[in-house]
């Protein structure tokens, strides 16, 4: 009896122990590593943060054709799918039967030439905000029997930082770098970096004038 009363005697010592250890470590953390839990979580919750934000602005850190590849992988590629630019594109399939920038078929209806600095409704869908202050022309045409679009950017930073609305009507050799897409495979060919073309002046028929890029791409 004394045995096995000793032993309960013990046994409830031993838990009272392993209580006073639990509670003892509950309120160490608490108070003593409280501050730091939570400067962990804050950490962490600033370093997700930072890396969303990184992630978000990675295209202004792109080289210009790593950037220009991308729009045009991940923004146009989508567009040429979508009923509102089949509306407006095409109608200007029939004039150019290549690659063609020049002022041709200008008065062609549609043209096969969208430029976007033009300000108008259909350029209104396109999300350009990955290219920053580049201006851009796409020719329409088909060859084979298959549609086509070639996409002729001009990027400032490779224009003395002048924008394409700084520049002068009338200036030639502009730098430009040129894309060939075929929307069938989602093939997406760079034809030329520091492609030299020309810059006009177009008025649209509310009066409104913007420059633009012409003239088929020379080396």
């Amino acid at each position: 009896m004394r045995k096995y009363i000793n032993q309960k005697g013990q046994d409830l010592i031993e838990y009272a122990l392993l209580l006073a250890i639990v509670v003892g470590i509950g309120s160490f953390i608490t108070t003593g590593f409280g501050g730091s839990i939570s400067s962990i979580f804050g950490n962490s919750s600033n370093l997700l943060g930072t890396v969303a934000s990184n992630a978000q602005g990675s295209s202004s850190k792109l080289s210009g054709d790593d950037r220009n590849m991308k729009w045009l992988k991940d923004k146009f590629l989508g567009y040429t799918n979508e009923n509102w630019f089949h509306d407006q594109v095409d109608v200007a399939f029939g004039p150019r039967h290549k690659l063609d920038f020049s002022l041709s078929y200008e008065n062609a209806v549609g043209g096969g030439l969208t430029d976007s600095e033009s300000g108008s409704d259909f350029m209104g869908n396109f999300d350009c905000s990955d290219l920053g202050d580049c201006s851009w022309v796409m020719s329409e045409y088909t060859e084979g029997g298959q549609k086509y679009y070639g996409i002729s950017i001009y990027d400032p930073a490779k224009n003395g930082n002048k924008k394409l609305s700084q520049q002068a009507p009338g200036t030639e050799g502009v730098i430009t770098d040129v894309y060939h897409v075929d929307p069938s495979t989602g093939t997406i060919t760079k034809l030329g970096s520091n492609m030299k073309q020309n810059v006009k002046q177009k008025t649209d028929k509310n009066g409104y004038t913007y420059n633009v890029i012409r003239g088929n791409p020379q080396p």
